[in-house]
């Protein structure tokens, strides 16, 4: 027996499915793009923030600990030996006793003229550092990480150190961004701070961020005339802020 035709038109119409129209699609398409357009920024920055945190605390860790290793060896810093001028041979010299026996070098600049040891990096300000020439006196080298490192040694610093090492230190090597504060970052090694600087006799034989010693946050986010950690400066106390914030860049923090 054959089935009636308004039966079969029936099922045809309760089997049929509906569908977006091409108008539903592309509007949904644009309002993804639109919420994307403004989020996805906002998502990358942040993990950029993240990954400079992670990296930075690593090598902050392995270039502190070899105060302690140093320490072991040679005995209190204020007895280490640094010359009396800020130049290579010294600063040579001082890494190679007490800096790099306790890393995991992968390479060393005998000559800081080549492109990966002396490659373009700039201030917070936008203002060029000249290829490190503000601090050519000092020793470079890699990690195995790919961390760029320099020595700086320094036997007098404004009246306030006997000796006094700085270190600069650059977490991805020649790679971008290449400024200080987002990838490029100061450390001071108080190796005998002068019998009249009281707070700094507090650190003595401690490796810490720039401007840490005696600034407070606000004061190194400021506008003041020193090298502190805002856009108009050097940005040289940015590695400062990062660790009174408990190793977080904040969103006053001048990303």
């Amino acid at each position: 027996m054959s089935i009636p035709r308004i039966e079969s038109r029936g099922m045809e119409i309760q089997g049929k499915k509906s569908a977006f129209t091409l108008a539903e699609v592309l509007i949904t398409l644009g309002i993804i793009g639109v919420v994307a357009a403004m989020t996805l920024p906002t998502l990358i920055n942040n993990y950029q923030k993240k990954e400079t945190v992670s990296k930075l605390k690593k090598v902050y860790a392995i270039l502190s600990n070899t105060t302690m290793m140093a320490i072991a060896e040679h005995g209190d810093t204020s007895t280490w030996e640094l010359g009396n001028n800020l130049n290579w041979q010294t600063s040579k010299a001082f890494a190679e006793k007490y800096v790099i026996p306790y890393l995991k070098v992968a390479k060393v600049c005998e000559n800081n003229n080549t492109s990966d040891c002396n490659y373009p990096i700039s201030k917070l300000n936008g203002q060029s550092f000249n290829n490190y020439e503000s601090f050519a006196p000092s020793y470079r080298f890699y990690l195995v990480d790919g961390t760029f490192v320099c020595v700086a040694g320094n036997r007098f610093y404004a009246n306030t150190h006997d000796k006094l090492v700085q270190i600069i230190f650059d977490i991805n090597g020649p790679k971008n961004p290449n400024i200080v504060g987002k990838d490029v970052f100061f450390l001071e090694y108080f190796i005998k701070p002068n019998v009249n600087n009281i707070t700094a006799r507090g650190h003595e034989g401690k490796m810490l961020p720039a401007n840490l010693d005696y600034q407070s946050r606000n004061t190194i986010l400021g506008t003041g005339n020193n090298d502190f950690c805002n856009k108009s400066k050097d940005g040289k106390g940015c590695l400062a802020v990062i660790l009174i914030d408990g190793w977080e860049i904040k969103d006053d923090y001048p990303w």
